[in-house]
């Protein structure tokens, strides 16, 4: 997750135009470790040391009120002691378990962000969409500063009757050699034709917007139906908690995974 040899000095992002950069990283903690991992403490200080912007997405495996759990145990104990020694804050809100599991329904997903970060994440949520792990999903939008689309031009569209009629237009007849006298002459007329050649083929190949690209090609109604399918029976079974129902329900997610690995 983070590299062993010391990294070269980030771009302050209040010097680059735009969305800052955002270091997102994906971290598990063992449950035989003791919380935090030492890689995330290294990525955490690298980036409060360099005010670099980060959003940790953990399955931390620790229980704590903090995050919503009634109890807190020493894994939840020893985060917390850590976490109050850094800039980071945390966007779980409410006790909506992030677990999948008729017998236990906990809160581990723990999403952190450090301060400058913090108004770049709306939308935090629990998905009650059905995912293909024992956890459910955290879904959040990153707010980004888009980027306008820049129109240009394609030459293989170039329409060269228009551009041969521009040009003959543009040029006002064959340069005699007798008239260059000396190099400014002859840049002069460089620059003259250079001109013509170019308002010429701007004439005949206008600038265009290209057709944006489309999103997933792939998903088709059959993977969209068998989607659905796992959603109601994940409804089903937290609703029920009843074994048949979670087995419909595990058959269901399989069964789409295998579709979605040999479509895409």
């Amino acid at each position: 997750m983070f590299p062993r040899s010391p990294l070269p000095p980030l771009v302050s992002p209040e010097k680059e135009k735009g969305l800052p950069e955002v270091v997102l990283a994906s971290v598990y903690m063992a449950e035989a470790d003791v919380p935090p991992p030492q890689e995330m403490v290294r990525l955490i200080n690298y980036c409060e040391q360099n005010g670099q912007h980060i959003i940790v997405a953990t399955d931390s495996n620790a229980h704590h009120p903090l995050w919503g759990m009634e109890l807190a145990n020493d894994r939840g104990k020893s985060l917390t002691e850590y976490l109050f020694t850094t800039n980071l804050q945390m966007l779980n809100k409410g006790k909506v378990p992030t677990s999948i599991n008729k017998r236990c329904r906990t809160i581990t997903v723990l999403t952190l962000v450090s301060e400058q970060a913090v108004s770049l994440v709306k939308n935090w949520h629990v998905s009650e969409e059905a995912s293909f792990s024992d956890h459910r999903w955290i879904r959040f939008t990153l707010q980004t500063a888009t980027k306008e689309h820049q129109p240009k031009r394609n030459p293989r569209k170039t329409d060269r009757k228009i551009y041969i009629q521009k040009l003959n237009q543009n040029l006002r007849g064959p340069v005699k050699a007798e008239r260059l006298l000396d190099t400014t002459q002859i840049e002069t007329q460089v620059r003259e034709l250079t001109i013509n050649i170019l308002n010429s083929y701007n004439s005949a190949c206008p600038l265009t917007n290209s057709a944006p690209r489309q999103g997933q090609h792939w998903w088709g109604p059959e993977l969209e139906r068998l989607r659905r399918k796992v959603k109601r029976r994940f409804n089903r079974a937290m609703n029920t908690c009843a074994d048949v129902d979670w087995e419909n329900y595990k058959t269901a997610k399989t069964k789409l995974k295998k579709c979605i690995q040999t479509t895409s």
